[in-house]
């Protein structure tokens, strides 16, 4: 708590040198299948990114998808979020291409087995949004947010602050998009 801490302070570095001492203490006394092992190594990873450290962000973060894979199944809601976080991790560390068929996945899988509707859904679907405008693919990007506004709209009310927000990401879109 404290690593995290440090790094929304805005001192990612000293925050990552703890949760580089943390890791395998946690491993070797809990084991490395353990959650709170695993649930270090997803914040190591956060660190690393945070510090600029994208490869060894990735590497963890795929290394995470991997056991969650093998412990709880490619569809189990935890693993499904990890991929979403490798995907975001992908497209934070330039390599949007490459996040596209992971973040496609998730939407996916997360629809078939929640819901179109279900918030970690909906949550699926922005990222995917996201991804699609990162790559200029306006028209999915734009095509994406209506879904997630009327899902919030209807579920949460025009006023959500959830809502809200996508309205506001959908202004941005559209004047990326060239569209004002």
């Amino acid at each position: 708590s404290l690593a995290m801490l440090l790094g929304r302070m805005g001192q990612a570095q000293l925050g990552r040198e703890h949760m580089e001492r943390l890791v395998p203490m946690r491993s070797e006394g809990l084991g490395a299948d353990h959650e709170d092992t695993l649930a270090s190594l997803h914040n190591l990873a956060v660190m690393r990114i945070m510090t600029g450290d994208s490869e060894g962000a990735l590497s963890l973060q795929r290394q995470l998808v991997e056991t969650q894979t093998r412990r709880l199944g490619a569809e189990h809601p935890t693993t499904l979020s990890e991929r979403g976080n490798l995907a975001s991790m992908l497209i934070d560390s330039g390599k949007p291409e490459q996040a596209l068929p992971v973040a496609l996945s998730v939407v996916e899988a997360t629809t078939r087995l929640l819901g179109a509707d279900a918030p970690r859904t909906l949550r699926a679907k922005l990222n995917l949004s996201s991804l699609y405008a990162r790559l200029g693919r306006f028209d999915e990007t734009l095509a994406m947010q209506l879904e997630v506004i009327e899902a919030r709209t209807r579920l949460l009310g025009p006023r959500h602050p959830d809502t809200i927000y996508i309205l506001v990401n959908r202004i941005a879109t559209l004047s990326q998009a060239d569209r004002p």
